[in-house]
């Protein structure tokens, strides 16, 4: 038996009791109101079950199926300082959004944890971002008290809660608002005095959710109607606990002094953790979803997914993320496919999916129109290098694009900060950061919408623009998306390629270096593609002499930005590892296709120290396995015929097994191609080494810019779609026409 099933008890009659009996006196005898304390205790029993039941479970966006609140529910922090509160530099906030994490929030104010919010105080306004967690945050509030401490400490008040927008359609009083919600209590007759009596004493918790959902418009100010009636009620019942909630800049009216402002926080990748998890979680599968749930955290630790962290911070978006996560075990190479979810969810889904319609000169715009006009801000301040803009700017930026658009002929006298505040408020795109400051709401909607942009209008200036960028890690998101967005990317990777390709011109010894590595490769006999042959060069050329700490920290440099699968970036059967540490150590084994493995298994398997039976062992499963997944049978039925040794077998036990494995590869002839490649890369790497060690400082930097720009090339040829790919690969590594 639950407690609200319990009947009589000192938990479930404490409330409705004690108002009827301590405050309500021989009030209860002239409304008729006889019910003894059993009747009493029933009565708030069937209360908290019916709050319960009301908001016990949510409805999470973009699933069918309500989930129970305390499966979804996570922790809560609130700012103690809301962003039009705060002051700061755009400098300050520039270089933190420039900077610092991206799936971290600005540590603009303190932050503290909501589930002990209402020690504080009793007056609260907590302002949030659209998809926050506003709503949520009240229903938990509310099912807590009703629990009557099973969730936990509460504040032993009665829960009641109160949608704005129902309220302000309802054509009622506050006040018979709420006494309507007694109606579930089975009073005989009007309970009105109970709820009053109830309010005066302090015993209420009372949540007014949704301000901003009030309908505002020019010819009716029902909004600010509703404001001052809260502000009525807070002054005549001011013993309660009250918390009202609203969207960030969605209202322009300021609430007594007794009222404490507050801000939802983003979430910190904590909070994403425990959400992820309870997204996840099947009570029917418990091992199959907590899997699914720290693959997903894995995936998005990534050092790539970067962008899509951010987007992290918002529990709406988070929720897209689980979803599309869910729908395919990973995220898309295509980034831009999660943004464009993201942004529709913002500017069309998640008011409609809340039945919310807004009022305002902006909502006449189309959805087309909105997009052109972020688009145009977005570029225009990422080229002048601004991701922070005060209001007078953004509000100038906005009118400058308004006046333009044939459908708002009147939109010269239109009021600028009101489109502000009305974007801010229904779209959460633009986020005041400090007092007078914006930026978009993420550092990844500036980027996506600027690549959208560039890709729209693809002429001479702006490619120009993107294009002087190419090396700038600041751009590096545009680029990408923009290679994602254009329908056919040829020119714009032919155009980024030249680019690329040029900074080889821009220092002798690197010229001569690319030129001679070009020029070797096309006289290779080894079969290999071109671009392939040209990286091989390069990455053999940098294992050179390691007592010179210049040329080791240029080798290490480079490493780096070859240190990457190129095969899947530029042959898809050629797979190369720049291999700096001379120890024959069979991690050294990257691959280059099944080539490079089969001459690990000959050379490494007659050096290495071989009483290391378990790596022999781990190297001839994973060439069983690759022959098998390539497709050569008659050396994979060779190599898995080869008996394995046991862990304490003897070196030279190891050293039979270690002399199998080289022979059979050896025998199978498929390493001719790879043999003439290290032949030739032989021949070439002193070339190579006295050219690299004649560099001084300036070309070093160079040569370390020239290949992180061509491995940045390769990433935009990745997710871009153009006709004359093989074409365009074909002149990786090489110097412009």
């Amino acid at each position: 038996m639950t407690m609200l099933d319990s009947g009589y008890s000192e938990a479930a009659a404490s409330l409705f009791i004690w108002v009827a009996d301590k405050t309500l006196g021989g009030v209860k005898k002239a409304f008729g109101w006889s019910w003894d304390q059993v009747a009493w205790a029933k009565a708030q029993d069937r209360y908290d079950a019916e709050i319960i039941r009301q908001h016990g479970t949510i409805r999470i966006f973009g699933q069918t199926t309500p989930k129970p609140l305390r499966e979804i529910y996570t922790d809560v922090f609130v700012l103690d300082t809301p962003t039009a509160h705060r002051r700061f530099g755009p400098e300050q906030l520039a270089v933190h959004l420039w900077n610092e994490e991206r799936g971290l929030p600005f540590r603009h104010a303190e932050r503290k944890p909501g589930i002990g919010l209402l020690d504080s105080g009793t007056q609260f306004f907590l302002l949030g971002k659209p998809g926050a967690g506003k709503t949520t945050f009240l229903k938990y509030l509310a099912v807590r008290e009703a629990r009557r401490g099973a969730w936990g400490r509460s504040l032993g008040k009665l829960p009641i809660f109160v949608p704005l927008r129902q309220y302000a359609d309802a054509g009622k009083s506050l006040f018979d608002f709420i006494v309507d919600q007694f109606d579930v209590c089975h009073f005989p007759g009007n309970a009105a005095p109970f709820v009053d009596a109830l309010l005066a004493s302090g015993k209420a918790l009372v949540l007014f959710d949704g301000l901003d959902e009030v309908a505002k418009s020019d010819a009716e100010d029902r909004r600010g109607a509703v404001t001052a009636e809260l502000m009525t009620f807070a002054r005549t019942y001011s013993r309660c606990h009250i918390l009202i909630t609203c969207r960030i800049a969605a209202i322009d009216t300021t609430l007594d002094d007794g009222f404490t402002y507050l801000e939802m926080a983003d979430f910190v990748p904590e909070q994403v953790d425990h959400f992820v998890r309870a997204w996840f979680l099947d009570a029917d599968a418990l091992d199959v979803s907590a899997r699914l749930a720290q693959e997903m955290l894995d995936e998005l630790a990534r050092p790539d997914h970067a962008g899509i962290r951010d987007l992290g911070r918002s529990p709406l978006l988070l929720t897209l993320l689980c979803l599309n996560y869910a729908e395919t075990l990973t995220f898309p190479a295509r980034r831009v496919e999660i943004y464009e979810e993201a942004l529709d969810a913002l500017l069309k889904k998640w008011d409609s999916s809340r039945q919310i319609r807004r009022g305002g000169l902006y909502k006449t715009l189309s959805l087309g129109r909105k997009r052109q006009m972020f688009a145009r801000i977005a570029y225009d301040a990422f080229a002048r290098s601004e991701i922070v803009f005060p209001q007078a700017s953004l509000e100038a930026w906005l009118k400058a694009y308004l006046v333009n658009v044939p459908e708002l002929p009147a939109a010269v006298d239109i009021d600028a900060e009101a489109v502000l505040q009305e974007i801010v408020a229904q779209h959460g795109i633009f986020a005041e950061q400090a007092r007078h400051l914006f930026s978009f709401a993420h550092l990844t909607f500036q980027e996506y919408y600027a690549a959208s942009y560039v890709a729209e209008s693809m002429n001479a200036g702006v490619l120009d623009t993107l294009l002087a960028h190419v090396t700038d890690a600041k751009w590096r998101e545009v680029f990408l998306l923009t290679a994602s967005l254009l329908p056919d990317a040829t020119m714009f990777l032919e155009r980024m390629l030249r680019a690329v390709n040029g900074m080889a011109m821009q220092a002798t010894r690197v010229k001569a270096l690319v030129q001679v590595i070009g020029e070797r490769a096309g006289e290779s006999q080894a079969g290999y593609i071109q671009p392939a042959i040209r990286l091989h060069y390069f990455a053999r050329a940098l294992d050179f002499d390691r007592d010179r700490d210049r040329e080791v920290d240029l080798a290490r440099a480079i490493a780096r930005a070859l240190d990457f699968d190129f095969a899947r970036a530029i042959a898809h059967d050629l797979y190369f590892a720049s291999a700096l540490d001379r120890a024959r150590d069979i991690a050294l084994a990257r691959d280059l296709a099944l080539h490079l493995d089969l001459a690990i298994a000959r050379d490494l398997a007659r050096d290495l120290d071989f009483a290391r039976a378990r790596a022999l062992v781990s190297l001839q499963k994973d060439l069983v396995v690759r022959c098998r997944q390539q497709g050569r049978v008659a050396l994979h039925d060779a190599l898995a015929a080869i008996q394995v040794p046991a862990d304490s077998a003897e070196p030279a036990v190891c050293q039979v097994y270690a002399d199998a494995l080289a022979a059979t590869v050896d025998a199978s002839g498929e390493l001719a191609a790879y043999r003439r490649l290290q032949d030739e890369t032989e021949a070439l790497v002193e070339t190579e080494r006295s050219l690299l060690a004649s560099m001084d400082e300036n070309d070093s930097r160079l040569m370390e810019e020239y290949m992180a720009a061509t491995r940045f090339f390769h990433d935009c040829l990745q997710v871009a779609y153009t006709a004359d790919r093989r074409a365009i690969e074909d002149r990786i590594l090489t110097l412009p026409d």
